[in-house]
């Protein structure tokens, strides 16, 4: 299963930015894919459409969020009190991916990943700081494939 992700990354040319990706993706043990592509979208942040990407790239990581916390509200865990009686099994499975989610894991669902801050959001100071130096910063889209039929968060590497 082909998966994408696109990342936010300083680097000073979108070869460069890829490198960083790749080798954060190389070393990351939450996470492990057979291959992984450049796809060559890429946006520069002086780029016009970069930061609508961005914003779009950034909300669907906040739909995942509200979806799945919104599948936990349906099923009746709609207070944080409520969750101290979470059974163990496939409803604390979804709140423990919400919470890598907010933590700043990266998993197979990161629509976005921010590498400069570790997170699926932009803070208001790097924000300002791309403004200032858009030559610096790169929005980068890779696929990724995975074989493997289990979670894959849930693998190591070197297991």
């Amino acid at each position: 299963m082909w998966l994408e992700h696109y990342f936010l990354v300083k680097a000073p040319n979108a070869d460069k930015a890829f490198s960083r990706v790749k080798g954060f993706l190389d070393r990351y043990q939450l996470v492990s894919y057979e291959k992984i592509e450049h796809t060559k979208e890429n946006y520069q942040a002086d780029n016009p459409t970069f930061w609508q990407v961005l914003e779009a790239k950034i909300n669907e990581n906040y739909a995942f969020v509200k979806d799945r916390l919104s599948f936990l509200e349906k099923e009746g865990f709609e207070k944080t009190s409520s969750l101290k009686d979470l059974p163990q099994g496939y409803l604390s499975k979804e709140l423990h991916l919400i919470v890598h989610f907010l933590d700043g894991f990266f998993g197979v669902d990161s629509t976005f990943y921010n590498l400069e801050e570790d997170s699926h959001w932009v803070s208001k100071g790097l924000k300002r700081e791309i403004t200032l130096n858009p030559q610096n910063f790169w929005l980068i889209k890779i696929k990724a494939l995975s074989l493997s039929e289990t979670p894959l968060f849930e693998k190591f590497k070197n297991f």
